[in-house]
């Protein structure tokens, strides 16, 4: 990301954090699994994990279920997921009666289980997806289309494999992804590259213009001055947002998926996805905006003339932002030794009135000392 004059973004388009990008190292989702069956579903699939909905998965078993759940989570790669996903979920979890309550909404938890009792268990849940024994797929246009009609009566024990969801997607399905898995020659590692490689385009091209609106957020260069204040970066408006979308053309000149993408970010905006995914920029943005702000106080010159041009309150102020800093990084570090040395250089330049003044501040004379 290209911050307005001149400030780049240290971790890359996405400012993924430490933390975060050491754990997309560590995860790699296995589509190898039974989720190949369902492909004509993922992109659906896709967008219900990007707007948090509730999504129940029946498997044969714990081994088939966890990979499953896993997955679903890798499709929103490199996007983090905030809501709650449980790889292998069963009746004597302590969180059974919670999610089972007909009196409540459903959680915007991702669960997997292998015991078909939860079709009727949580029959008031709006996405199901059941996967049949391996071997014992079903194929058929019946496998390609989402289950529409989904009362509690159809929901038995014995409900065929599918996805029942009365949920409407958004954008067009990508019919391109099935044709590639054909021409795969039934390699499964040539399958589960494809499906990583799409979805992950997919998922940055829906990011991409957040991620530049949020550029246009940054403040411009000239307004980072010693004297003042860490400028802050403008809170994110949903309209601006959707009008930038709309000039800009949206993620359907990168992926070539068609539908209302607007109407996608009209709801992805309300979830708690967004929240997190903004929660996180947020703190990336400021930590680069204090980094920024470091370099702007080290290479500041002040010189005689520079500090005779300020009021004593503009110095203390400044003095005391410095010594902010300071506190914030290690000892011994060359840059708050240079900091330091900026608030010896401040001091040799004012008057002996607001040097004691200053001087009379404890932690500023530990600092010094």
């Amino acid at each position: 990301m290209i911050f307005k004059d001149g400030f780049e973004d240290f971790r890359g388009i996405f400012g993924l954090s430490d933390e975060r990008d050491e754990s997309l190292r560590l995860f790699r989702p296995d589509f190898t699994t039974p989720i190949v069956q369902h492909v004509h579903h993922l992109q659906l699939i896709w967008e219900l994990c990007l707007l948090g909905e509730p999504l129940l998965i029946v498997a044969p078993n714990p081994s088939i279920t966890s990979s499953l759940v896993q997955s679903i989570v890798g499709l929103l790669s490199p996007l983090r997921i905030v809501n709650d996903f449980r790889p292998y979920f069963t009746i004597h979890d302590s969180e059974f009666r919670e999610y089972s309550s007909k009196s409540r909404t459903p959680p915007r938890v991702i669960l997997g289980v292998t015991n078909p009792f939860f079709i009727k268990a949580l029959d008031h849940w709006p996405h199901i997806l059941k996967v049949a024994e391996q071997g014992a797929e079903k194929g058929g246009d019946d496998m390609k289309k989402p289950k529409k009609t989904w009362t509690t009566a159809s929901r038995t024990l014995d409900t065929p494999p599918g996805l029942y969801t009365q949920y409407k997607p958004l954008l067009s399905k990508d019919k391109s992804l099935a044709k590639k898995l054909l021409k795969s020659n039934n390699s499964l590692e040539v399958q589960h590259n494809i499906l990583q490689r799409h979805f992950l385009e997919l998922t940055q091209s829906f990011m991409i213009p957040m991620e530049r609106y949020l550029s246009s957020l940054m403040p411009l260069k000239k307004e980072m001055s010693p004297f003042k204040g860490i400028p802050s970066i403008r809170p994110f408006s949903m309209d601006d947002f959707l009008a930038s979308v709309e000039t800009n053309g949206g993620p359907s000149l990168t992926c070539g998926t068609k539908g209302d993408w607007q109407g996608l970010y009209r709801r992805f905006i309300t979830c708690s996805n967004f929240g997190g995914w903004l929660s996180m920029r947020s703190r990336d943005v400021t930590n680069q905006l204090k980094s920024h702000y470091v370099e702007a106080l080290c290479s500041a010159d002040f010189c005689p003339q520079t500090l005779a041009t300020k009021h004593n309150v503009e110095i203390v102020d400044l003095v005391l932002r410095i010594r902010e800093r300071i506190i914030e990084i290690p000892v011994e570090t060359e840059i708050r030794k240079n900091l330091v040395r900026q608030i010896v250089k401040i001091l040799s330049n004012v008057d002996e009135d607001l040097k004691q003044l200053l001087m009379s501040n404890c932690s500023l004379r530990e600092i010094l000392s």
